[in-house]
């Protein structure tokens, strides 16, 4: 149950930091402009057609966003656990030890 529970909240976490790291990415920005420019225009010098080569460099750019999203989403999930290993302490403290030495079985 814990890890599915993990997992599910990766894959959500993911799709959260995707959605807001690409807002930040539009094509009204100059640097996305001229990234784009020079690397469809390497593309299409290396062979592919103009449109093969812009969806190439759109998959090129994407395959980042989806790797940092990824990482922080873990990142996510890592300080989750450990926030809930720290709220467990003060139980964990608070049991009553056990004496094995106290314990007395009679055999009838």
């Amino acid at each position: 149950m814990g890890i599915s529970l993990f997992e599910t909240l990766i894959a959500r976490r993911a799709q959260f930091h995707q959605d807001v790291l690409i807002s930040r990415v539009t094509r009204a920005q100059q640097s996305f402009r001229s990234l784009t420019n020079g690397l469809s225009g390497d593309l299409f010098h290396r062979g592919l057609s103009q449109s093969q080569a812009m969806r190439q460099t759109l998959v090129r750019m994407y395959q980042p966003v989806i790797d940092q999203a990824t990482v922080q989403s873990y990142m996510d999930v890592a300080w989750l656990i450990a926030v809930i290993c720290l709220v467990m302490v003060p139980p964990v403290l608070m049991l009553k030890k056990n004496d094995p030495k106290a314990a007395h079985v009679s055999v009838e």
